[in-house]
């Protein structure tokens, strides 16, 4: 793990992955008796279906939920469960399994993708509705695996649309449900009008036992099956930042660190030359920028080494951050949100989150990051702090003397800055 540090509105620190993305390839499966097959070949209702993802040493990283969509066995789920597997296994609610073949299509910034899975017989898939969209105060249910451990127990919670929020994402603007009950292993769960048709996909869960949720609208994913492929991608290979080894970065992240930025830019165009596909150059290119207060200049590197790795959550970080620096708050959170759809538990995302709202004045949007932030790291003792601050802000007296005591637990003289303000 390579580590490149800069003040990222006051608190952030950037790790570079130089984890690989891998191929989706097939795993071993259980045979299935005639008597399933043909229950499955005569059945007619679409299955939500369990997801597991593997990593490279075949250990279980993740659980969570995907659905039969319109195509030769076609699947969809969040693109963050899969993103980093190297194996996957869906499972019905029967204890059925089906062999992953590949990924068909992604849509990294909606968080969607398609997989193609090995089909014998009938798969029914669930009917989308891309048009018209979900209407404010809609009731819809989710269909998921929220309990990720043990034997798939499918749930279904009912809910409604409450509100289309401010992200928009390729044409597609977001939308917020009121549905408790969800929890980790829901991602990916087709959310369903009563009549049964998909009108948006969970994207992520906001805080366990919380009754609202973001989701993506049905149109994302019925854009991204149009660009599907007619068969698995199959041989990908690995990223070229796999052979872009430390010795040769962490010269420049010491010069950068140290504020010597025009020595670090001949070493910064020799890693472009070496290695034009990879995404971390650019990364550090707009470290460099940032540290020399160049911020414009910073978020045009990070957008190129965005088109080379759309998924990576450190330079839609980066990038959101310097947006909110360079005083374009608006676009600021938007990349800071693409972020949080990617590593929904970043504690530091969701801190710089609460800190961008705060300065566009949207107070509840700012107290609901930090109470993330703080459900996330719990001991760190600034997310208690500005999140006391928010209550005081607020008028929600009993909450911000629970923050507060938790503060003075941490950080006692950072406590005696806020002690003044704090209600009788």
């Amino acid at each position: 793990m390579l580590s490149l540090q800069a003040d990222r509105l006051k608190m952030l620190s950037v790790p570079v992955s130089t984890g690989l993305l891998l191929l989706l390839s097939c795993v071993a499966m259980n045979k299935v008796s005639a008597q399933s097959e043909t229950r499955a070949a005569t059945s007619r209702q679409p299955e939500v279906l369990q997801i597991t993802a593997v990593d490279g040493k075949g250990k279980e990283y993740g659980r969570a939920t995907a659905f039969p969509i319109p195509g030769a066995g076609w699947v969809a789920t969040n693109w963050h469960v899969v993103r980093e597997a190297h194996h996957a296994v869906l499972k019905s609610p029967s204890g059925r399994e089906y062999k992953v073949l590949g990924l068909l299509a992604i849509d990294c910034e909606n968080d969607l993708a398609i997989l193609a899975v090995e089909v014998q017989g009938a798969f029914p898939a669930f009917t989308m509705r891309a048009a018209p969209p979900a209407k404010l105060g809609e009731e819809i249910r989710v269909c998921g695996y929220p309990n990720p451990g043990g034997k798939p127990l499918l749930t279904q919670q009912q809910g409604k649309i409450i509100a289309a929020v401010s992200l928009t994402v390729l044409g597609q603007r977001w939308m917020t449900i009121s549905c408790p009950g969800l929890a980790h292993g829901s991602s990916g769960s087709p959310v369903l009008a009563q009549n049964g048709e998909v009108v948006a996909v969970l994207a992520s869960i906001l805080r366990e036992n919380q009754s609202k949720h973001f989701v993506i609208p049905a149109a994302a994913l019925v854009q991204l099956s149009k660009k599907a492929t007619t068969s698995p991608l199959v041989n990908l290979p690995p990223l070229v930042e796999g052979a872009l080894a430390e010795p040769e970065l962490q010269p420049l992240l010491d010069l950068i660190r140290d504020g010597k930025v025009s020595e670090a830019e001949q070493g910064i165009t020799t890693l472009k030359r070496k290695y034009p596909t990879s995404h971390i150059p650019d990364l550090v290119e707009g470290l460099a920028r940032d540290s020399d207060g160049q911020y414009q200049k910073a978020i045009t590197a990070y957008e190129q080494a965005a088109r080379k790795k759309p998924d990576s959550v450190k330079i839609w970080l980066n990038m959101g951050t310097d947006y909110c620096k360079s005083g374009n708050l608006q676009r600021g959170i938007e990349m800071l949100r693409k972020a949080a759809v990617l590593e929904p538990e970043c504690a530091e995302i969701w801190y710089n989150l609460g800190v961008a709202y705060g300065h566009s004045d949207k107070r509840a949007d700012s107290i609901n990051a930090y109470e993330r932030a703080a459900m996330l790291a719990p001991e760190e003792p600034r997310n208690w702090f500005n999140l006391c601050a928010g209550y005081i802000n607020a008028g929600q007296n009993e909450k911000a003397k629970a923050a507060f005591a938790n503060l003075q637990r941490l950080d006692p003289k950072g406590a005696e800055k806020l002690k003044m303000y704090m209600p009788n």
